[in-house]
């Protein structure tokens, strides 16, 4: 009995089911999901993309901010040893020389 009424009408009331699913059903899901959720979906992807991009870029400015002022007091260091042995140099050149006697 089961083979000859109940599972003939199991079957072909699934393949009704499937076919209504996918007939009416999916391409209404479809058409909701690119009208209301894909476009709303897609900014805030790119708002997150956006705050990204701009929190790398700020950070890679303040490093290159750090390490230039880094540079440019080490530079003003040397400049200051230089001029310093500069002036000894030149100091003990002229305490060496026969005029400055």
């Amino acid at each position: 009995m089961y083979n000859k009424q109940v599972q003939p009408r199991l079957i072909t009331s699934a393949k009704a089911a499937h076919r209504f699913h996918r007939q009416h059903i999916d391409p209404a899901a479809r058409r909701g999901y690119s009208l209301y959720v894909q476009p709303q979906a897609d900014r805030v992807l790119a708002y997150l993309f956006n705050r990204k991009a701009r929190a790398v870029s700020n950070d890679a400015i303040s490093k290159a901010k750090t390490s230039s002022d880094e540079a440019r007091q080490h530079g003003e260091s040397k400049a200051k040893e230089a001029v310093k042995e500069a002036v000894s140099a030149c100091a003990a050149r002229m305490m060496g020389s026969k005029r400055w006697r």
